[in-house]
């Protein structure tokens, strides 16, 4: 997977045909510790919905995220 193929070109400053890796948040904490990583990207947005998942980008962790649906609040 490159980096084009999941985001719009240069959206963070990464050369769009670097290697990109799924990585699994299950281990964050841990991994962290073990691989210090040069940056991780964490979404902006408060209403945004963290995926158990992110993408290895270089030496950076991209945080996947999605927009809560407006509905979802709802009783």
């Amino acid at each position: 997977m490159k980096l084009k193929d999941i985001l719009e070109l240069g959206t963070y400053g990464f050369n769009p045909n670097c290697k990109v890796e799924i990585f699994c948040m299950d281990n964050f904490e841990e991994r962290l510790e073990n691989e210090g990583f040069d940056e991780i990207l964490i979404p902006q947005n408060d209403d945004a919905k963290i995926y158990p998942y992110a993408f290895l980008v270089e030496d950076s962790i991209l945080i996947a995220m999605t927009e809560e649906d407006d509905n979802t609040n709802e009783c």
